[in-house]
């Protein structure tokens, strides 16, 4: 998964993606309408979650990642969209993520 991160690099991350037909899941928007025969799911944000997990924490000056495993993000694909090895690859990603079998890396972190 590749963050393209919002407005017009966001279209050009899905028009190429179309032009190489390449499957892609949409951050946090549904880009079917650029890229219709390319976008295969959503990284979907629950922002209700996410405030909520922010007001009812105790300040400790610490920064808290919270994604796939803290239940704010949840990646889904749209039934029909791809063929059923990928959306099986795409839903065992989304379990190990949100069992701590695999971090995701943070764009610009040293691996």
């Amino acid at each position: 998964m590749i963050p393209s991160g919002g407005g017009q690099l966001d279209i050009g991350t899905f028009t190429a993606a179309e032009d190489k037909k390449v499957m892609l899941i949409g951050n946090s928007a549904d880009p079917s309408n650029v890229a219709p025969n390319a976008t295969i799911g959503i990284l979907g944000l629950d922002v209700t979650k996410l405030f909520y997990t922010a007001a009812s924490s105790q300040p400790d000056g610490k920064v808290h990642k919270l994604g796939i495993k803290a239940g704010i993000l949840s990646m889904s694909v749209t039934p029909g969209k791809a063929p059923q090895p990928v959306i099986d690859k795409v839903n065992q990603i989304s379990r190990d993520l949100s069992e701590g079998k695999l971090q995701h890396v943070e764009i610009g972190e040293k691996q």
